[in-house]
Protein backbone atom coordinates (compact mmCIF):
# COMPACT_ATOMS: atom_id res chain seq x y z
CA UNK A 1 0.00 0.00 0.00
CA UNK A 2 2.92 2.78 0.20
CA UNK A 3 2.19 4.18 3.31
CA UNK A 4 -1.62 4.62 2.02
CA UNK A 5 -4.67 3.31 3.47
CA UNK A 6 -8.20 3.48 3.95
CA UNK A 7 -7.67 5.54 6.96
CA UNK A 8 -8.80 8.82 6.30
CA UNK A 9 -9.17 11.10 9.55
CA UNK A 10 -7.60 10.33 13.07
CA UNK A 11 -9.89 12.39 15.11
CA UNK A 12 -7.67 10.73 18.84
CA UNK A 13 -5.21 8.75 19.37
CA UNK A 14 -3.37 7.00 22.33
CA UNK A 15 0.30 6.25 22.32
CA UNK A 16 0.65 3.04 24.50
CA UNK A 17 4.73 1.97 24.92
CA UNK A 18 4.90 -1.13 23.66
CA UNK A 19 6.75 -4.21 25.46
CA UNK A 20 8.99 -4.77 22.52
CA UNK A 21 11.30 -1.81 23.04
CA UNK A 22 12.24 2.16 23.67
CA UNK A 23 10.29 4.12 20.32
CA UNK A 24 7.81 0.69 19.89
CA UNK A 25 4.42 1.96 20.53
CA UNK A 26 0.96 1.02 19.93
CA UNK A 27 -1.00 3.79 18.35
CA UNK A 28 -4.31 3.09 19.14
CA UNK A 29 -6.26 5.47 16.55
CA UNK A 30 -9.87 6.49 16.65
CA UNK A 31 -11.20 7.94 13.13
CA UNK A 32 -13.22 7.90 10.05
CA UNK A 33 -12.36 4.60 7.74
CA UNK A 34 -13.47 3.99 4.15
CA UNK A 35 -15.19 0.57 4.77
CA UNK A 36 -16.35 -0.58 1.18
CA UNK A 37 -16.96 2.67 -0.28
CA UNK A 38 -18.70 3.91 2.86
CA UNK A 39 -16.93 6.37 5.81
CA UNK A 40 -17.63 5.00 9.27
CA UNK A 41 -16.71 5.44 12.40
CA UNK A 42 -13.67 2.60 13.54
CA UNK A 43 -10.89 2.20 16.73
CA UNK A 44 -7.50 0.85 14.99
CA UNK A 45 -4.65 -0.22 16.87
CA UNK A 46 -1.18 0.21 14.68
CA UNK A 47 2.27 -0.13 15.47
CA UNK A 48 4.36 3.07 15.52
CA UNK A 49 8.26 3.07 15.90
CA UNK A 50 8.60 6.52 17.05
CA UNK A 51 6.57 8.90 19.24
CA UNK A 52 5.50 11.83 16.79
CA UNK A 53 2.00 12.64 17.92
CA UNK A 54 0.49 14.55 14.38
CA UNK A 55 -0.93 11.41 12.54
CA UNK A 56 0.38 13.04 8.81
CA UNK A 57 3.38 13.35 10.14
CA UNK A 58 4.00 9.98 11.53
CA UNK A 59 3.29 8.34 8.47
CA UNK A 60 5.49 10.89 6.75
CA UNK A 61 8.27 9.58 8.72
CA UNK A 62 7.37 5.87 8.14
CA UNK A 63 6.58 5.73 11.85
CA UNK A 64 3.45 4.00 11.77
CA UNK A 65 3.62 0.24 10.06
CA UNK A 66 0.26 -0.81 7.44
CA UNK A 67 2.21 -3.63 5.84
CA UNK A 68 2.55 -5.50 9.01
CA UNK A 69 -0.65 -6.24 11.63
CA UNK A 70 -0.37 -4.28 15.46
CA UNK A 71 0.42 -8.45 17.58
CA UNK A 72 -0.60 -6.30 20.89
CA UNK A 73 1.23 -9.31 23.23
CA UNK A 74 -0.30 -10.85 26.44
CA UNK A 75 1.70 -8.33 28.66
CA UNK A 76 0.11 -5.02 26.82
CA UNK A 77 -2.81 -5.81 26.34
CA UNK A 78 -4.62 -4.56 29.66
CA UNK A 79 -2.63 -1.15 28.60
CA UNK A 80 -4.13 -1.38 25.08
CA UNK A 81 -7.67 -2.10 25.98
CA UNK A 82 -7.89 0.68 28.26
CA UNK A 83 -6.90 3.24 25.57
CA UNK A 84 -9.39 1.91 23.51
CA UNK A 85 -12.16 2.36 26.14
CA UNK A 86 -10.79 5.68 27.01
CA UNK A 87 -11.08 6.54 23.31
CA UNK A 88 -14.44 5.28 23.33
CA UNK A 89 -15.97 6.19 26.92
CA UNK A 90 -14.59 10.00 25.60
CA UNK A 91 -16.43 9.41 21.87
CA UNK A 92 -19.92 8.35 23.81
CA UNK A 93 -19.91 11.32 26.17
CA UNK A 94 -18.72 14.20 23.54
CA UNK A 95 -15.69 14.96 25.00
Amino acid sequence: MNGETKVHNEWDYRIVPSSHGPDTNYRVFLGDVDWHGHTVVAYSVFVQYGNTPDWEEAKRRNEIWFQRPAHIVEEDLDRVLEALAELREQRQSGR
